[in-house]
């Protein structure tokens, strides 16, 4: 996905705050507001270290185009009389910010994880192997068939476009997440553990479509769901 401007990324805040519908352009004075908006949420971001070489309000990469949005919508909630019920949607939305634009922003200068070291951060997660111990034979042949089997969904929903010989280093908490609760039956692990996993899983999917910005089906509150 390529980069966009500011004006592009106003509208994109305009239509989740339900503002603007689909086609239309927004008022001088919605713009303005925005605009400044947008300005000063850019500015905070620099603060924190969270934009790169060439990344400016006028020039959004991908990967920093849904969290941007987010921030922003947030912060003009108020301004647009957004009912409490949509405020709080968007709050939550709003806090996962910082991480989401840390994450991809380390992604800029790291490299690719293999299919292994998925595999055993998916392993340590379920609790199957320790922080220094290696799985079986038997563990890595389960793991990893189903490790292609899960990659191989995502990348028929176009939420990933990479191997698993190449995973990028930002993806590699998303996917662990995601696939660990769909792991968890397989492995057997503890039913102490699988709220904490189901809660992980449903929050790596988020991180995934975020950075995608695929179309994946996702289980939302009823408030949320008219909006996403």
């Amino acid at each position: 996905m390529a980069a966009i401007t500011k004006s592009e990324l106003r509208n994109r805040v305009l239509r989740h705050l339900g503002v603007l519908a689909a086609g239309e352009a927004a008022s001088s004075e919605d713009a303005s507001v925005v605009d400044d908006a947008i300005e000063a949420a850019f500015e905070e971001l620099s603060k924190y270290g969270t934009v790169e070489s060439g990344f400016t309000s006028n020039n959004i990469p991908d990967w920093a185009q849904e969290p941007f949005r987010d921030r922003v919508a947030f912060q003009m909630a108020p301004a647009f009389g957004i009912p409490m019920d949509r405020f709080a949607a968007l709050a939550q939305r709003s806090g996962q910010t910082y991480p989401l634009l840390f994450k991809y922003h380390q992604a800029v200068t790291s490299g690719n994880n293999t299919k292994a070291d998925l595999r055993n951060s998916i392993l340590r997660k379920l609790r199957i192997i320790g922080l220094a111990e290696d799985p079986s034979a038997a563990q890595i042949s389960v793991a990893e068939d189903l490790l292609e089997d899960l990659l191989d969904q995502l990348r028929s929903e176009n939420a990933v476009n990479f191997t698993s010989t190449a995973i990028p280093s930002y993806m590699m908490v998303p996917l662990r997440d995601w696939m660990a609760y769909l792991m968890a039956d397989t492995f057997g692990v503890s039913p102490q553990l699988l709220g904490t996993l189901q809660r992980d899983h449903v929050l790596g999917l988020r991180d995934i479509r975020a950075q995608a910005q695929a179309k994946i089906p996702l289980k939302v509150d009823p408030v949320e769901a008219k909006y996403f």
